[in-house]
């Protein structure tokens, strides 16, 4: 094994956490934005987009591996979560605020309101409320963890993803009650999956001419599967209650056994990107420690439903070709824009002196990640 330093930041993971960030704009671009939708059924447009959803659908299972990679050898502090609520606060309340004085046509609900002040007994973001569950337990995990060999958390790695994602894949089940991904269990054996890698290091044989091979292979079997699902119900085929058809609709979900072999593969291969250059690994620091942000931004109701819904349909008529670069483009310049919105927020609250916003130089203080708002983002 290829150990790495438990004390190392590693600026391969930093752009890990953007690209994954950037996946799911992508997501949400194709979803949410309405490209899918505005595809012709069965033409090489639509095959395209909906690969491209695929490609981001696993963003939500990287940020868990992420978090299990980094925050395998870090402190328990509970001000993270302190830090992290007044967050989600922010991007969900300035919305609300700005929407209500300055774009009446789009009006704020009393919910709206609660919800913005109050996100975790309103589940505004449910991963919030997973990665709660998961941070009160890192300090167990962390312990229990280190005490294994490497063959003893092989083996369990081993168990669970037989156990978890494939025979609920077969068996076209949530055999678990991981509620299909959207849980703190699956938050906490993704955090299993990820602390390995960091304990343990990379294996040897995962260079990028492996790790990309199986991440296009598994992104790839994915999307045949959940297309041939949809191609046999609307033939008449099989229906919504046959085991066939469940199996197949669990190729792309979450617990996925391709979308787990995705996020590992991507984690894999970043881990061991090279980048020297001091001031780049700064800037991706800053881009890093902003993406959580980035998220809570633009999936918030005031912009998901009121600018986000549909706003990019027209990329749907485009060529295959003329698509993927667009939807590609597009999101790579959203996330640029929202992560330096997100830096301003980081820096906003250090210059006020809020509580927990403290940004401590080489250390992130801001949550590893966060995935796609719960049901908006399968198209």
């Amino acid at each position: 094994m290829e150990q790495l330093q438990k004390k190392e930041r590693n600026p391969g993971i930093e752009l890990f956490r953007c690209v994954s960030m950037i996946m799911i704009i992508l997501l949400h671009v194709t979803s949410q934005g309405g490209v899918l939708g505005a595809t012709a059924t069965s033409s090489a447009s639509y095959y395209a987009a909906y690969f491209l959803k695929v490609i981001g659908y696993c963003a939500v299972d990287c940020y868990a591996v992420i978090s299990g990679y980094v925050n395998s050898s870090k402190s328990f502090r509970f001000k993270r979560i302190g830090s992290m609520w007044l967050e989600v606060v922010f991007w969900l309340a300035v919305p609300a605020i700005i929407t209500h004085f300055f774009l009446p046509q789009f009006p704020v609900s009393q919910e709206k309101w609660i919800e913005a002040f109050f996100p975790v007994s309103t589940k505004a973001y449910w991963y919030f409320n997973a990665y709660i569950i998961l941070f009160a337990l890192m300090p167990i995990l962390n312990k229990g963890l280190e005490s294994l060999s490497e063959k003893q958390h092989r083996i369990i790695l081993l168990f669970l993803f037989g156990v978890v994602t494939v025979l609920p894949f077969v068996g076209g089940s949530d055999l678990f009650a991981t509620s299909s991904g959207y849980s703190g269990i699956w938050l906490v054996i993704l955090f299993v999956f990820g602390a390995y890698f960091r304990i343990h290091g990379i294996p040897k044989f995962a260079k990028w001419y492996v790790t990309i091979p199986v991440f296009f292979l598994s992104a790839t079997a994915s999307w045949a599967l959940d297309l041939l699902r949809m191609d046999l119900y609307n033939h008449g085929m099989v229906t919504s209650s046959d085991l066939l058809y469940k199996s197949l609709d669990r190729a792309l979900s979450y617990i996925s056994p391709f979308m787990v072999l995705m996020a590992l593969s991507l984690l894999c291969f970043f881990a061991q990107v090279k980048i020297n250059p001091k001031p780049i690994r700064k800037i991706l620091e800053v881009m890093g420690r902003a993406t959580f942000g980035v998220y809570l931004f633009h999936v918030g109701d005031m912009i998901w439903v009121n600018w986000f819904k549909n706003s990019f349909k027209d990329y749907g008529k485009l060529p295959a070709g003329l698509l993927v670069l667009s939807v590609i483009g597009i999101s790579i310049l959203l996330f640029i824009s929202w992560d330096i919105l997100s830096i301003g927020r980081i820096y906003l609250f250090k210059l006020i002196a809020l509580p927990f916003s403290k940004i401590k130089k080489k250390k992130l203080s801001e949550p590893t990640s966060e995935p796609p708002k719960e049901n908006k983002d399968a198209g």
